[in-house]
């Protein structure tokens, strides 16, 4: 089963981003939508993230998909990350994905699409614009989680940014401001 799987897989996921951020330590939170809605529970998980910060260490929050039944899942990582984003006020998500930004329609069936290097503002008008985008073979979510994930960011005042994890180079891009590749999303607060 997916919590089976997802049970034995956690032990391997972290070691994997032990090795990455050598030497630096890295502690693994695993959360459930309670964590996020709370107040309390969100606030003990600000607060851990904050201490993990400030002692040098990153935090890696995955929601704990080995005893989180179908009805109590908050779903996807990029609605996690949107939630965590906003829960911490940070000043900009990144997202990173098997493609590098949003297209007008989906480019592995449509060789027209192009891609948009900027969106000022998403609605949920524009979540069934461009295409369906079915998740790829390792993901749950798709376009349509990523774009959900920005609009949830931008309501909290937080950027965007959704790139693609196979650029070598794309941290060092953001770290610089380039924006060369993928799709910023810009801040902005709900009225």
């Amino acid at each position: 089963s997916r919590q089976a799987l997802a049970a034995v897989g956690q032990p391997r996921l972290v070691q994997t981003y032990q090795e990455v951020f050598h030497p630096t330590p890295v502690a693994q939170l695993l959360v459930d939508p309670s964590h996020i809605s709370l107040a309390h529970a969100s606030f003990s998980l600000q607060a851990a993230l904050h201490h993990l910060w400030g002692l040098g260490i990153i935090p890696l929050v995955n929601e704990n998909d080995a005893i989180s039944g179908a009805g109590h899942r908050i779903g996807d990582n990029d609605t996690l990350a949107a939630l965590v984003a906003g829960l911490t006020n940070a000043e900009q998500l990144v997202i990173l994905s098997d493609i590098d930004g949003l297209y007008t329609d989906n480019p592995s069936t449509n060789p027209r699409a192009t891609r948009v290097p900027l969106v000022s503002r998403l609605s949920p008008e524009h979540f069934g614009q461009f295409g369906a985008g079915a998740p790829g073979p390792f993901g749950s979510g798709g376009i349509v989680t990523k774009l959900k994930a920005a609009h949830m960011a931008q309501t909290y005042g937080i950027e965007t940014i959704l790139a693609s994890g196979h650029n070598e180079n794309i941290w060092a891009d953001l770290i610089d401001q380039r924006h060369d590749h993928g799709t910023r999303f810009l801040a902005h607060q709900e009225a």
